[in-house]
């Protein structure tokens, strides 16, 4: 590629923008669960400003909303998303019926290096996936955020290849 393509990425082509773009993975298992896996970093939000505006949080849970609705659509297919997901997520033409019973949600934050862990894990590391579990509970994959409604356990580890990821996983708890 020369210097020319590399400084203009509107000019790159659909093979080589598949290559920049962020992998966004989706699986369901036959008894239920669904597996996230996002190439996207979970920031903290107390690492810049405490108490943001409504409107970056709604931007930052539109941003996860966005996301794993890709993730549905390019893993499993647009009929099945749209089969999976309420009508209000979004996805048009999507069709299915919310949750209403408790579900297991596990969030695990991977990051590049030992200095991107949050040290504050009681506090910090759960309000930082304060908008993705909104985008879930607008998806309609959970009824609510609320411990009422999720057994939520968020952890965070390195990962193997040196970037951002965030991998989610939703079920029915057992005992169930």
């Amino acid at each position: 590629m020369t210097a020319a393509r590399r400084m203009r990425p509107s000019s790159l082509s659909a093979q080589e923008l598949a290559h920049v773009r962020p992998i966004e993975r989706a699986t369901v298992s036959p008894d239920g669960r669904i597996e996230f896996r996002l190439q996207r970093e979970l920031r903290n939000a107390n690492a810049r400003n405490r108490n943001p505006h409504w409107s970056k949080k709604h931007t930052k849970r539109l941003f996860w909303q966005s996301s794993l609705c890709n993730a549905l659509v390019l893993s499993l297919g647009h009929a099945a998303a749209c089969r999976l997901l309420i009508a209000d997520s979004g996805l048009f033409g999507a069709c299915g019926t919310r949750v209403d019973e408790r579900r297991r949600l596990e969030i695990t934050r991977l990051v590049p290096s030992k200095r991107h862990l949050i040290h504050d894990t009681f506090d910090n590391l759960p309000w930082s996936a304060k908008e993705l579990r909104d985008a879930i509970k607008h998806l309609g994959l959970i009824r609510d955020d609320s411990d009422k409604w999720t057994d939520t356990s968020i952890r965070q580890d390195l990962s193997t290849d040196g970037t951002w990821w965030t991998w989610i996983a939703i079920d029915v708890p057992e005992g169930r």
